[in-house]
């Protein structure tokens, strides 16, 4: 994803995750804001996703490798323009 891109964001406020063993899947919910001004305790329940073993390992490494960007010295934060 490019940094330039105007892409919607619906901010995360909780989730779920349940293993499901006799399925083999861990079941993901996300609850999140769906909408400007909405509140925390108002969030939009989503929808439930079937994950593999596989696909939880891929984006639990996706989500590190991210989680390092931010948290790196030489990571840049973009700056306010002074209006």
């Amino acid at each position: 994803m490019r940094e330039d891109e105007q892409i919607p964001l619906f901010p995360l406020v909780t989730f779920t995750a349940t293993a499901l063993p006799d399925y083999g899947v861990i079941v993901f919910r996300p609850d999140y804001l769906s909408r400007m001004g909405q509140k925390p305790e108002e969030a939009t329940r989503g929808q439930s996703f079937a994950l593999s073993p596989e696909l939880v390992r891929n984006l639990i490494a996706e989500l590190q490798k991210s989680l390092d960007l931010l948290e790196s010295p030489l990571y840049k934060k973009p700056s306010v323009p002074n209006l």
